[in-house]
C-alpha cells in the first residue's frame, strides 16, 4: 500500500512552500512591524526543509524545477505580505540572506547527488547524508553571521566593554554639551550621554563644511546641532572616539557678499536694454583661447537656464547695466556690468575662489519647457 495521497503531497519537493506561507503570511500581517522577522525565518527555512526532499525523487531535474517554483512563489508572496504592512526600503536587504541561501542549497544538493550516483550509493542513504550536508551547510551561513554579530552584545553584557577592534556608529541631534559630555538624541530614538575626553577627535562634515572659519571642537555642539558618533563602552560608560559636526550651508539669506551686491544693484538706474529672453556664451577666468564655454540664457521671472538645464535654485537680476547671477542658492556668484553684446566682471564661490568673468551674447533664449 503506498502512502496517502495528502501525506505524499506534502513531502514533496516544493510543498514546503504552502505550508510555511499558510503560516507565515497571517503572522506577518498580525505583527505588522515585527512581520519582517517572520518573513526572514519562513525564507530561511524552506532550503533546510525542502531542499533534502530533492535528494529522495528519483529525478533531481524534476524535483529541483518544482522546489524552484516553489521558493519563487513563497518569495513573491512573503514579499508582497511583508511590503503591504510597511514599506520595506533599505530594510529589504535584511532578506538577501535567504535570497542567497536557497541557490547555495541547491547547488550543494546537486553536488552531493553527483557524488552518490559516481559512488554507486544506495538512493536511501544518499537522501540521509544529502539531507545532513545541504543542513550543514545551510546552518553555517545562518549560524555564522549571527554569532559575529552577537559577539559584541554579548562582550558588552558581560564585561562592560566593547568588544576588541569594535566601533559603533550613530547619528543624531545635540540634546545638552558641556566640554567632558555630550547628550545626543539619536535617530533610533534613544538618547545617549557621551564621555568627551583628549582623545575625542572632532572634524566638520556636510555641503556647509569647506566655509566653516576656526577648529571644530566641543564649543560647536549646541542644542540642536546635528553630529555623528563613533564611540566605544567602557565600564558602560560610552565614550566618544570622534565626532563629526554637520554644516548646512548658509545659501543666499547668510551671504554676505551676495547681500551688500544686491544692496549696490538696488541703487542702479532702469535697464536701458532687457536680458530676457537672451542667450550667452559665459566664460570664468582669464581671455585664453580654448576656454571653456557655458551657455547661460536670461528667461523671463528670472529664471535661470544653465546649459539648457533650469534649477529652481539658481536666479538672475538685472538693474539698469548691472548684472547679477547666482547659482545653487548662492554657492557661485557673478556679477558683472553689461556693455552691448559683452558682460564683463566677476565671478566668486563660498569657498573664497574668485575670478573674472565675461559672457558675449549667442542668440534668443530657447523656447523650450524647463527640464
Amino acid at each position: 500500500m503506498g502512502e496517502p495521497t495528502a501525506s505524499g503531497f506534502w513531502r514533496r519537493p516544493g510543498a514546503a512552500a504552502i505550508a510555511i506561507a499558510v503560516v507565515c503570511v497571517p503572522l506577518i500581517l498580525l505583527l505588522r512591524e515585527a512581520g519582517v522577522l517572520v518573513g526572514l525565518a519562513g525564507l530561511c527555512l524552506y532550503p533546510f526543509l525542502d531542499v533534502p526532499r530533492i535528494l529522495s525523487r528519483p529525478s533531481w531535474w524534476r524535483a529541483a524545477a518544482f522546489s524552484v517554483i516553489g521558493w519563487i512563489g513563497l518569495f513573491i508572496v512573503i514579499m508582497g505580505a511583508t511590503e503591504s504592512v510597511r514599506h520595506l526600503g533599505e530594510d529589504a536587504m535584511v532578506f538577501l540572506l535567504p535570497f542567497m541561501l536557497y541557490p547555495i542549497a541547491l547547488a550543494v544538493s546537486g553536488v552531493v547527488r553527483l557524488g552518490g550516483r559516481l559512488a554507486g550509493a544506495p538512493q536511501g542513504l544518499l537522501a540521509r547524508r544529502g539531507g545532513l550536508i545541504v543542513g550543514l551547510v545551510c546552518g553555517l551561513f545562518v549560524v555564522v553571521p549571527l554569532a559575529l554579530n552577537m559577539i559584541p552584545a554579548v562582550t558588552m553584557a558581560l564585561t562592560g566593554n566593547s568588544a576588541p577592534n569594535w566601533e559603533y556608529a550613530d547619528e543624531g541631534e545635540v540634546l545638552s554639551a558641556t566640554p567632558e559630555q555630550v547628550t545626543v538624541r539619536l535617530d533610533r530614538a534613544k538618547t545617549e550621554a557621551f564621555r568627551l575626553g583628549p582623545d575625542t577627535t572632532f572634524a566638520f562634515q556636510g555641503p556647509g563644511w569647506k566655509m566653516v572659519e576656526g577648529e571644530p571642537g566641543p564649543s560647536w555642539l549646541k542644542a540642536g546641532q546635528r553630529v555623528a558618533v563613533h564611540y566605544v563602552y567602557r565600564n558602560r560608560i560610552a565614550e566618544a572616539r570622534s565626532v563629526n559636526i554637520w554644516v548646512e550651508r548658509k545659501g543666499c539669506p547668510g551671504n554676505a557678499k551676495w547681500l551688500s551686491a544686491m544692496q549696490a544693484l538696488g541703487t542702479a538706474s532702469p535697464a536701458a536694454a532687457t536680458l530676457t529672453g537672451t542667450t550667452w556664451a559665459s566664460f570664468i577666468g582669464p581671455e585664453r583661447p580654448g576656454r571653456y564655454e557655458r551657455v547661460v540664457e536670461f528667461r523671463a521671472e528670472n529664471v535661470l537656464a544653465f546649459d539648457a538645464v533650469v534649477d529652481t535654485a539658481d536666479s538672475w537680476k538685472q538693474e539698469g547695466q548691472s548684472v547679477l547671477m547666482q547659482f545653487n542658492n548662492c554657492e557661485a556668484m557673478f556679477e558683472g556690468r553689461l556693455e552691448g553684446d559683452d558682460i564683463t566682471g566677476q565671478w566668486w564661490n563660498e569657498m573664497g575662489e574668485q575670478s573674472v568673468w565675461t559672457a558675449r551674447r549667442k542668440q534668443a533664449a530657447s523656447l523650450a519647457a524647463p527640464k
